[in-house]
């Protein structure tokens, strides 16, 4: 790859602006154009008229170095002030300045602007003559002086050395300055305790820039820096370097501070390494890859040593910073931005895997990596082998597939193996090479072949995009669903496009493809075929060899074959790129993926290079072969050993753990570790918090900082310090604290090498919960899934009821295993009032062929319903239907029996029936209603003649009398016959004397039909009428011969018939024929009903006839009902009944108000006293 200088162009030119207006500066201070050499020639000793003789005075000599002396010297102007002068001598040989010295002063001159507590303040630039040295003048750079540096400080310190508390407090200082350089890119690259300075007060000041540098990606920096006791590996190494090496260099401070002597003193390089790695221990792979090139790498290996040994006195805190010192720091800034690349573990696949020979296919969410060995051009094999690991490189199985070529391999959101296949078959598989199903496309697609595909998945469903040899393109937006879109054609498309990809919404998924200079969307929704421009301009259009969209489908970046990212949204078609980068790299990167929604990273040969929107950049070296998995919020990076992440650090983190922080979050955990040292300055930080009402926010940064770290260590420091924080305030969200506890445990358990699941807090949030846990089952941790399932009180039916069912269909794929044993172990694990079904478990064992399995599994069903379907389908009937029995269950049993008689004869079926009285009787009952046929031959089976004969009857009642037709008056009279003859067989007289009296009143009622036929053009219909009815048709054609005849033959008592005449006739208001009828002869029935009749049909002029004679104890209550109140009250005086009164009285008072009831009610109260006299 090009260095990449275009891409730096601003930065170059703002520095070499810095180091012109500097040079200027310096020029204009000695008069550079106006006087010769021989006017600068003077010693500092001498009497002449410079500057630096009128400002200042010398008094001693500091200390020299090989950029320069350095001075104690009183300022002239300033009395009792004193400066430090720092003589640099510039040949006059040379033209201008030395870029050395501009540099030097070019970065003093920007510090000088910020006027920061730790670095030492730059105060004049002035210059000095000197005779002696006539080929050199002089330059003074005045510094403020400063009464002793790190080393005379350690030195004079007593024994037995400096204090914890002071240790930190110079620590802190000299990182706070530190930072402060790298802030404003600035690399000191020469910390040694010489060039720390320390005030009488004890306040840290960095000096001596001569070597520092403002620094630039891109830019190689000379290995010569650094006094060699403080130089960092990668220094010594002689390979690029950056940031870290005054990380190293403060680490090496840090423990001399502690040892009061310097922690490696090397006599030359090579001694300087080996003093290093007998420490820390000899460079791995992880650290400098075997196939990387070193000048310096021929030394011995070494294991690394327990730094309480180092540092025996040092507390666990004193000693992670004194490693996180020691090592490369692995936050680097892109822009506003802090990103990191974090190593996650080594692979468990060890030195069998070289990913150089095998296509790599990975799932997201922290899923499993499939391997396809890569075919040798010279070797034609009929199989290809598919190895799948999880994504910490345990193996979890290896798939053979024959015969066949594999045009694409992927993972589905289910996590199932998707291998499509070049004859238009797709395969799943699951996490261990088991065949799921195989789907067949389209006869199209077949017959044309498959070229190329993308398999694309979303949180909930899984596509593939397919283009054929015949350049067509299909989707299939969810390969579960089968349902084929066929795309537009694109025009004049003769060959295969340089390159495509998809974007997936939940409305529509669009193809993006690239062809010579154009971009052309198909879109599914409305099969449409777009060509697009995003560039600037027609003639701005560019060749794209590379597309990738980012993970939710919102960002697209297009690589040009100049070299060029754009980036670009995907609303509104790419209607235009948002941001566009110049790699200088016409080669196609092996890889592009997104980091987030913010970052491109390109992958090329030995480099991967980071790009946000805003054009800046970061580059990472690699080694060997590397591939990248795009994820949500990050990038895992694999190659042949280890697991790297590139990911934002989130701002919380870099608020708190950014050296000389002052920020809340920050001051809250150094309070935590304070108050577990007992230590009172705990109350100061506190303070500082409670000052700025920042408490609250402080506890949410330290819990959202822990959400997003990987180290325990440092998850637990960071939520102590919540916890501790929580006690100054009561606003806290007490469960949101509980919840990042309970998600960071479950986090920690999945990320651990044997489970091998490397989610990050943000993907854990988006997959949610149940889809972990089916995650877990699949990989066969049932126990851990159910464990967290109870850790966070998930309902039954989506937490053990699922997890335990699972676990039990995974012991019966078990075809080695006893059929015996895994019922026991399933009847041990499951209780049976878990809610676990044993019937679907069942149904699993019978889908693989295990049916004496499945039988003792359904033993344990408590639910009949579920357990009886399964009984039949095994045919297992008799089990069946004594379970139906004893359930209870009549739908059940129905079922068992007829699906028993559909397979049996009708012998056999009956036989069996009869051993179970419930369902035997149970199927009569269902043949009465649905099979009288049947019904008739089981009572002659049973030789039961009494209910043979009451079927026929019932048969009878089948039919409504009304719409008979004169072939079923013969059907019922022959079945009446029928049950007749039956009845006399059993010689049941009952029954018999009723079919004889309902055969009589048949024939009885034909006779009538016939004799009145003419009556009506359809005749009178009487036949299959009740006696009942009959008569009163007979009563309402004023038939009362006839009637009485009927009456007289069927021997109906007098009371029925009298009741029945008295009403028919007040229906057709005969009342003459009724008043006729109460005086022919004493009223069996008594008269109450004919009053009754007469106020049911609103007669009351009728009724008045009847009253008297009403029986005494009813009077009272037909006269009230009759609304004869005054001959009520007459007659309940003549009674003597005040009861009665006064019940005649409330209905007074309740009747219609008027002068008359007013009157009633009086005369009422009247009898009422009279009776009580």
């Amino acid at each position: 790859m090009a260095n990449l200088e275009k891409s730096k162009d601003e930065n170059q030119i703002k520095l070499k602006q810095r180091e012109h207006v500097v040079t200027e500066e310096i020029l204009s201070t000695i008069d550079h154009n106006n006087k010769t050499n021989d006017d600068y020639k003077t010693d500092i000793n001498h009497n002449s008229t410079n500057d630096m003789k009128i400002k200042y005075e010398q008094i001693a000599l500091i200390g020299s170095g090989a950029y320069g002396t350095v001075y104690k010297a009183a300022d002239r102007q300033n009395e009792g002030r004193f400066v430090a002068l720092k003589k640099i001598r510039i040949p006059t040989t040379e033209i201008g300045v030395p870029v050395s010295i501009v540099r030097e002063i070019s970065v003093l001159k920007q510090l000088q602007s910020f006027d920061h507590p730790n670095v030492v303040k730059l105060l004049d630039i002035c210059h000095g003559n000197n005779f002696e040295l006539e080929k050199q003048f002089t330059l003074f750079l005045v510094f403020e002086h400063i009464e002793q540096d790190l080393s005379s400080y350690l030195q004079r310190c007593p024994a037995p050395g400096l204090g914890l508390d002071k240790i930190k407090d110079l620590m802190f200082q000299i990182m706070t300055g530190v930072d402060f350089l790298h802030s404003n890119r600035i690399v000191h690259r020469d910390i040694k305790p010489a060039n720390i300075l320390i005030t009488n007060r004890g306040q840290v000041k960095l000096a001596d820039f001569g070597l520092a540098r403002i620094y630039i990606q891109a830019q190689r920096l000379t290995a010569v820096v650094v006094t060699l006791w403080y130089r960092a590996p990668e220094v010594l190494l002689t390979t690029t370097y950056g940031t870290p090496v005054d990380i190293w260099s403060c680490g090496c401070i840090f423990a001399e501070l502690y040892n009061r002597k310097p922690l490696f003193c090397g006599q030359s390089e090579t001694d300087q390494l080996c003093k290093i790695f007998d420490i820390i221990g000899s460079p791995d792979p992880s650290e400098w890859p075997n196939d990387s090139v070193l000048p310096l790498s021929n030394f011995s290996n070494f294991k690394r040593r327990n730094l309480d040994n180092i540092m025996k006195d040092v507390c666990s805190d004193g000693r992670n910073l004194f490693k996180v010192s020691l090592f490369t720091a692995n936050w680097d800034s892109l822009g506003q931005q802090v990103y990191k690349k974090q190593e996650f573990c080594q692979l468990q696949w060890g030195a069998k895997i070289s990913l150089d020979e095998y296509d790599i296919f990975a799932a997201s969410y922290g899923g499993p990596i499939a391997l396809l060995r890569k075919e040798l051009p010279m070797r034609k094999v009929n199989y290809r082998l598919i190895e799948i690991y999880t994504a910490m490189g345990d193996q979890l199985s290896t798939l053979t597939i024959k015969d066949v070529d594999i045009v694409d391999i992927g993972w589905s959101h289910k996590e199932d193996l998707v291998c499509v296949h070049a004859n238009g078959f797709i395969s799943l598989y699951d996490l261990f090479g088991q065949h799921i199903s195989t789907l067949t496309l389209e006869q199209e697609i077949r017959d044309s072949k498959i070229v190329e595909c993308k398999i694309f998945t979303t949180i909930n469903r899984t596509g593939v995009a397919i283009m054929t040899q015949s350049l067509s393109f299909y989707l299939y937006n969810n390969l579960y669903h089968l349902k084929l879109r066929r795309l537009a054609e694109i025009p004049y498309l003769n060959e295969r496009p340089l390159c495509w990809d998809i974007i997936s919404f939940d409305a529509d998924t669009k193809l993006i493809v690239s062809h010579h200079k154009e971009l052309i969307i198909l879109k599914s929704q409305d099969l449409s075929c777009t060509s697009i421009n995003p560039f600037d301009g027609e003639q701005n259009k560019e060749t794209v060899t590379c597309i990738r969209v980012s993970f939710d489908y919102s960002q697209i970046v297009l690589f040009t074959e100049t070299g060029k990212l754009y980036l670009a949204s995907t609303a509104n078609d790419i209607s235009t790129y948002y941001s566009m980068f110049d790699t200088e790299s016409k080669t196609k990167p092996k890889q592009l993926a997104w980091c987030g929604n913010d970052v491109v990273a390109a992958h090329w040969a030995n480099l991967l290079f980071l790009v946000d929107m805003d054009r800046n950049w970061l580059k990472y070296p690699t080694y060997g072969h590397v591939h990248m998995i795009q994820e949500i919020d990050c990038i895992r990076v694999v190659d042949n050993s280890f697991q790297e992440i590139i990911t934002k650090v989130d701002r919380a983190a870099v608020d708190i753990f950014k050296i000389g922080s002052v920020s809340s979050a920050s001051n809250l955990l150094e309070a935590s570790k304070l108050f577990d040292q007992q230590n009172h300055k705990v109350d100061d930080y506190i303070r500082l918090i409670q000052e700025k009402n920042e408490m609250e926010m402080a506890v949410d940064m330290c819990l959202e900082t822990a959400c997003h770290e990987f180290d325990v260590a440092t998850q637990k420091m960071l939520l102590r310090a919540a916890s501790f924080g929580k006690c100054f305030t009561s606003n806290v969200d007490n469960n949101k604290f509980v919840r990042v506890c309970q998600e960071l445990r479950i986090l920690n358990a999945i990320r651990k090498p044997d489970v091998g699941i490397p989610l990050t807090h943000c993907q854990f949030e988006k997959l949610k919960i149940d889809s972990l846990i089916d995650r877990l089952t699949e990989r066969h941790y049932f126990f851990l899934a159910l464990k967290l399932a109870e850790y966070l009180k998930i309902v039954p039916e989506d937490g053990s009821i699922k997890i335990l069912t699972r676990w039990a269909f995974y012991k019966i794929r078990q075809q080695d295993i006893d059929e015996e044993k895994i019922a026991n172990q399933i009847a041990q694990k499951i209780s049976p009032n878990s809610g676990v079904s044993f019937a679907e478990i069942a149904n699993k064992a019978i889908e693989y062929g295990r049916k004496n399995l499945a039988i003792r599994l359904l033993d344990y069903e408590l639910k009949a319903t579920d357990q009886v379907p399964l009984l039949l389908k095994l045919k297992e009937y008799r089990r069946a239907l004594q379970r139906a029995i004893e359930s209870g269950n009549t739908y059940l049993i129905y079922m068992v029996v007829l699906s028993f008689k559909k397979i049996q004869t009708s012998e056999q079926f009956y036989l069996g029936l009869r051993e179970y009285p419930v369902a035997y009787s149970l199927y009569q009952k269902y043949c009465k209603q649905a099979d009288q046929d049947q019904l008739q031959n089981i009572y002659f089976q049973e030789n039961d003649l009494i209910a043979e004969g009451l079927t026929y009857l019932e048969q009878c009642c089948l039919t409504p009398p009304l719409s008979m037709t004169a072939n079923e008056r013969k059907s019922k009279m022959s079945l009446v016959s029928s049950a007749l003859d039956t009845f006399k067989k059993s010689r049941n007289d009952f029954l018999t004397t009723h079919s004889e009296e309902y055969s009589r009143l048949l024939k009885y009622q034909l006779k009538l039909e016939d004799k009145f036929a003419s009556a009506t053009p359809t005749g009178l219909k009487f036949f299959d009428l009740s006696l009942q009815d009959t008569m009163r048709l007979l009563l309402q054609r004023r038939e009362y011969k006839l009637s009485d005849e009927l009456r007289k033959e069927f021997k109906v008592s007098d009371k029925r018939y009298y009741y029945l005449r008295l009403i028919t006739l007040a229906e057709i208001d005969e009342w003459s024929e009724i008043e006729r009828l109460s005086k022919a002869k004493k009223s069996p029935i008594g008269y109450e009903p004919f009053v009754d009749v007469c106020i049911q049909r609103q007669n009351r002029y009728e009724a008045q006839k009847y009253l008297p004679k009403i029986r005494d104890e009813n009077k009272i209550k037909y006269y009230i009902k009759t609304g004869n109140l005054e001959d009520a009250a007459k007659f309940a005086f003549d009674k003597k009944d005040i009861e009665a009164l006064n019940f005649i009285q409330t209905k007074c008072s309740s009747s219609t108000v008027g002068s008359h009831h007013r009157m009633l009610q009086e005369k009422i109260r009247t009898m009422i006293d009279q009776i009580s006299k």
